[in-house]
């Protein structure tokens, strides 16, 4: 079995998850996932305007960013919390199993990498 095929029916396995399923539909969806997931543990303000400038303008418009986040929120992936330093700023930050999720698939495709 070829390495590629393998890392293609781990990752097959993994989007029977809701979240990995849920993130890995469109590329605004990674980006945001990607985005949440990093930097998890630092003290990044990650409000609407992070997302706008982190993702390409090529990627998605900023209502569809807000759809997307909107989305996320809805379904527990994601976190909106008014910011202590700005009042007027939500952030935006990932729920532990989205980053558990996320720790599991790039698990997985290190694994088949080495």
């Amino acid at each position: 079995m070829s390495v590629a095929f393998k890392i293609f029916t781990d990752i097959l396995d993994l989007r029977k998850n809701n979240i990995i399923k849920f993130f890995l539909k469109n590329e605004c969806r990674i980006f945001i996932w990607l985005l949440s997931v990093t930097r998890f543990e630092e003290n990044i303000i990650k409000n609407f305007e992070f997302y706008y400038k982190n993702i390409p303008d090529d990627v998605s418009s900023k209502i569809n960013i807000n759809i997307q986040i909107d989305l996320a929120i809805a379904k527990g992936y994601l976190y909106k919390k008014k910011s202590n330093i700005d009042k007027r700023s939500m952030i935006i930050t990932a729920s532990e199993e989205s980053v558990d999720q996320f720790n599991k698939l790039i698990k997985i495709i290190k694994k088949n990498l080495d």
